[in-house]
């Protein structure tokens, strides 16, 4: 059955006419629909959960959950997406998209926003090369965006080309809010809804589902991810490969300056500490390995010549000192009587040891953690029967994983048995330094699981046994079962 409405159907009876689905993502489907009292076009989004919901087979509209054990998930999802229109319709940003109604119907919910003319940069950088000074425009413009976000405790957590719109006068504008999360005025950010992320442009902390870390570095690294990605015609390197090779994870063309590869390498260091803090970062500009403060207040594209000469002056100062060092320390030797020359040898030497601190003192590095291996196979059971109020709804899971050249990144396969379910697919994982392991889908033969979805985190206890807690669905902060019974085979 058509996940979408068909065109033609309508909405709060007869006010707004589908003329077709534009598309359809983890959170919801998008509609070209028309406003009938005044004939204008709009977009109009409704919550349909992959995986989740499905259509009424009797009339085609209403809206349903696939099982009981889904009501969870889509309630939760349901709270947070009228919280996302209501925010949406709140802001007063030119690149976002503009909400001006919504409603409940068929079972599920609706916000109409305005209908956007144009194409995604998905599209548009598949047929067409991407200069840089376009893509340095384009990365000002979303930094505009990001500012009003960060602003308003909005993180978007899931900035990528396919959700960047660019209309007939070439602006941007930035959709797509499902993955959002929102700080409250107490400081705590909602996690009634799903964690979810698209690989490759989702940062260590988002994998991993650390909610306290995130912040404005988190769609930092998205929007390094995004721009790396329209310039060079090339998925994003992973994690695993950033940590592994460094520099040589990017492939940049020989058209991208060197200015622009520092400042994308800079925003997705998997270290988010490292990377731009906050939007004023880009303008007080700071190096991505030194971190030295640059007054210059103008646009991106010209910050690099600053830079280079901020670096001479400082040069320049670091050797004048050096020299009046080394001059006060030869007028001491030369005043000294020889009843003091041992004397002056060792603050000699001590004052060689503090300029060879000066012009060579370089920061160490910490030590990573060393964290458990997980190569092998799992074996795991669990019921969701205590969760929902039913009794039999269990399942038995086998999780086989493989390191990814010795990194804390995992390949692997993972099978489920159970009530009502058999499934296969293959997952992928990343290792923490608490000897956890989380593990996602990487991709699904049906609509139980997306690519992306996380399943669960196993956890090697300090008095060596392993536990585990399942997610239900995508929503990560809702439990199935935290006191899992699992393996190592």
């Amino acid at each position: 059955m058509n996940a979408s409405l068909n065109n033609g159907a309508t909405l709060q009876n007869g006010k707004y006419v589908i003329v077709k689905t534009l598309g359809q993502g983890g959170f919801g489907i998008t509609y070209q629909a028309i406003q009938n009292d005044n004939q204008r076009q709009v977009a109009i989004k409704e919550l349909f959960m992959q995986g989740i919901n499905e259509r009424s087979s009797s009339d085609s509209t209403t809206v349903v959950v696939s099982n009981q054990a889904n009501s969870v998930p889509f309630s939760l999802q349901r709270s947070k997406f009228e919280k996302e229109a209501r925010r949406l319709s709140e802001l007063d940003e030119p690149h976002i998209v503009k909400v001006y109604d919504f409603f409940e119907e068929n079972e599920t919910a609706y916000y109409v926003m305005d209908y956007v003319q144009g194409r995604s940069l998905a599209e548009i950088y598949k047929t067409q090369v991407i200069t840089e000074q376009q893509a340095t425009d384009y990365l000002e413009q979303m930094l505009a965006t990001l500012r009003t976000l960060h602003q308003h405790h909005i993180w978007h957590l899931d900035i990528k080309p396919a959700n960047i719109l660019v209309n007939d006068q070439n602006q941007l504008i930035l959709i797509d809010f499902g993955a959002s999360k929102h700080i409250e005025n107490g400081g705590m950010m909602t996690t009634s809804s799903a964690l979810a992320y698209t690989p490759g442009f989702a940062p260590p902390e988002q994998m991993q589902g650390n909610m306290d870390k995130f912040g404005p570095w988190t769609d930092f690294y998205a929007l390094g991810a995004t721009i790396y990605q329209i310039l060079t015609r090339q998925t994003p390197p992973s994690i695993a490969d950033i940590l592994g090779e460094g520099m040589g994870a990017f492939a940049f063309p020989q058209n991208v300056s060197n200015d622009m590869q520092q400042r994308i390498m800079w925003m997705m260091r998997p270290n988010y500490k490292e990377r731009p803090q906050q939007v004023d970062d880009f303008y007080y500009y700071q190096d991505p390995q030194t971190v030295a403060v640059n007054p210059y207040h103008g646009d991106i594209s010209s910050q690099q010549s600053n830079s280079k000469s901020n670096s001479m002056l400082l040069g320049f100062i670091i050797t004048a000192l050096v020299a009046l060092l080394i001059l006060l320390v030869v007028f001491i030797v030369r005043k000294q009587s020889a009843s003091d020359e041992i004397a002056v040898s060792q603050e000699t030497a001590a004052v060689d040891s503090i300029v060879t601190d000066v012009v060579s003192e370089e920061p160490v590095e910490e030590a990573t953690p060393q964290t458990r291996r997980w190569d092998g196979s799992y074996t795991a059971e669990y019921c969701a029967g205590d969760t929902y109020g039913g009794t039999g709804i269990c399942y038995t899971t086998n999780i086989r994983l493989s390191g990814v050249n010795g990194t804390d990144e995992y390949k692997g396969t993972m099978t489920i048995d159970g009530y009502q379910i058999g499934w296969s697919g293959s997952v992928s994982a990343t290792a923490f330094d608490d000897n956890s392991i989380k593990i996602w889908v990487s991709s699904s033969p049906n609509q139980l699981f997306n690519s992306g979805d996380a399943v669960c985190r196993i956890k090697y206890n300090d008095n060596g046994s392993l536990s585990a807690e399942w997610f239900s669905s995508m929503v990560e902060s809702q439990f199935v079962d935290q006191n899992t019974k699992i393996k190592e085979d």
